[in-house]
């Protein structure tokens, strides 16, 4: 017994010593996530489930997020989604806006970019690295 107390105290120093630094490290320095949607007319059906997916998107932990739309940039970095601001169903679709650096230069910066679109082809969106595509149903 006493050789298993002796392990389980150096098991948990090591995890603490080890476990602290990485937390004020990723807190002093989130990821960037960028999160683009497609706001087509074909998207205005899908209203509720982009909000559940950005407030699922949102609840990552050490991460900072901006908001683009195919149309305008919702908000810079911040620590959560705003989705509730700025987000309308309207014109037509327009994914390669959506990887646009020169228009959101966050695209740039963003450590990982999250699509959310309906759209079959998604091949304009497998230009820049560190896509990932959420195709809602």
């Amino acid at each position: 017994m006493k050789r298993f107390l002796l392990w389980l105290a150096i098991a948990v120093c090591m995890y603490g010593g080890l476990s602290l630094p990485y937390h004020a490290y990723l807190r002093a320095n989130p990821r960037r996530v960028a999160v683009g949607v497609d706001t087509s007319f074909e998207m205005a059906g899908f209203q509720e489930r982009v909000a559940r997916e950005l407030e699922r998107i949102s609840s990552t932990r050490y991460s900072q997020f901006s908001l683009l739309t195919d149309k305008l940039k919702v908000h810079g970095w911040q620590e959560r989604l705003e989705s509730s601001s700025g987000v309308s169903y309207y014109g037509p679709r327009d994914l390669s806006a959506l990887i646009d650096t020169q228009r959101f230069p966050e695209l740039s910066s963003a450590s990982r970019i999250v699509i959310l679109t309906n759209a079959l082809d998604t091949s304009p969106l497998k230009r820049l690295p560190r896509v990932k595509v959420i195709l809602l149903r």
